[in-house]
């Protein structure tokens, strides 16, 4: 009897074991992480995405009527295909509405060349700057700074500040440079880095962690001055020490046209008196004073992009026009 009772025990455990595994069998599989590779977006997708956000891909403005990319004086930098062949005649392109700066424009035609060469002609002369080159051959002064005629820098004029070229320096006074024109292909090592995608960045913003490969132990790009340059008493981040110099500067400029104003527009720095009438006959410093503050307030970077050079144009410009430094740190 017991053996009966331990066979039939037997069968049932067998039973159960087989039907807990056909359950199992028939259990829907856990859904699987796709592959990382498959995670992860195609580059040429990720970097199109990034281009289509960054004021590269909006540069021709061109629902505008005064589209810069339909004037002839501005269309090979405002429009893709107008830089790619050099074409500067709105006749000449004639293939409908302005493109931006697209792939197109940095991978072939002039593009290409001036990225392999690393070679460009800028108005205050010739820079061999690796890749960087072709963000310079349009992120430029576009003048000189000429008191007769009193043109203005262009808006973004990136290189000229990066490079240590085309401010109005003091005669006597040594100018230095950042150590920033010795990144590797300039431009492109801070504002195209790696940023964990495997494609070089297309925002073309820089980025606290590029910026750590040399400055270790940053959280910010206005990291704390080295001292008052400003002269305000307090030593803050540098683009503070930076803001503030330019403030004086401009306010030094003002004070010496009593009241009167300074501005930027069309190409040119133009000066009214405190009754708002232009002045066309003004002290060659007061222009120089202007450019500087022009080229620095144009670059963008607040002084970021080549610190020691901006701090010794402000400041120069500053002392130049018997302005009132304190005690600023003057370098």
């Amino acid at each position: 009897m017991r053996y009966k009772y331990s066979l039939i025990l037997l069968v049932l455990v067998a039973c159960l074991a087989v039907g807990c595994r056909q359950a199992a069998d028939n259990t829907p599989p856990e859904p699987q992480e796709p592959a990382q590779e498959e995670q992860q977006k195609n580059p040429a997708e990720a970097i199109r995405e990034e281009w289509a956000k960054s004021a590269h891909a909006t540069a021709t403005n061109a629902e505008s009527p005064d589209s810069p990319a339909k004037r002839e004086a501005c269309m090979r930098c405002h429009d893709g295909r107008a830089y790619t062949m050099q074409i500067s005649s709105v006749e000449d392109l004639d293939t409908g509405e302005p493109v931006g700066q697209d792939c197109d424009t940095c991978h072939s035609g002039h593009g290409k060349e001036v990225w392999q060469s690393g070679l460009v002609q800028l108005p205050a002369g010739e820079v061999r700057d690796g890749g960087g080159a072709l963000c310079m051959d349009c992120h430029n002064a576009r003048n000189i700074p000429d008191p007769e005629n009193r043109p203005a820098p262009h808006a973004s004029a990136e290189a000229d500040i990066v490079m240590g070229i085309n401010g109005f320096q003091v005669e006597g006074k040594t100018y230095g440079s950042s150590p920033h024109t010795a990144v590797k292909d300039t431009c492109f090592g801070c504002h195209m880095a790696d940023l964990g995608g495997g494609y070089p960045s297309h925002t073309f913003k820089s980025d606290v962690e590029t910026c750590k490969s040399c400055h270790q132990g940053i959280d910010t790009v206005n990291m704390k001055a080295k001292d008052d340059y400003d002269g305000d008493g307090t030593v803050e981040g540098f683009q503070e020490e930076v803001d503030g110099l330019l403030k004086t500067l401009h306010d030094t400029i003002e004070a010496k046209l009593e009241g009167g104003s300074f501005t930027s527009g069309h190409g040119r720095i133009l000066f009214q008196d405190g009754n708002g009438n232009d002045l066309e006959n003004v002290p060659a410093e007061l222009y120089h004073g202007a450019w500087n503050y022009f080229l620095v307030v144009n670059d963008g970077s607040r002084g970021i992009h080549n610190p020691l050079y901006v701090v010794q144009l402000l400041q120069q410009s500053i002392l130049m026009l018997d302005g009132d430094l304190g005690d600023a740190k003057q370098l």
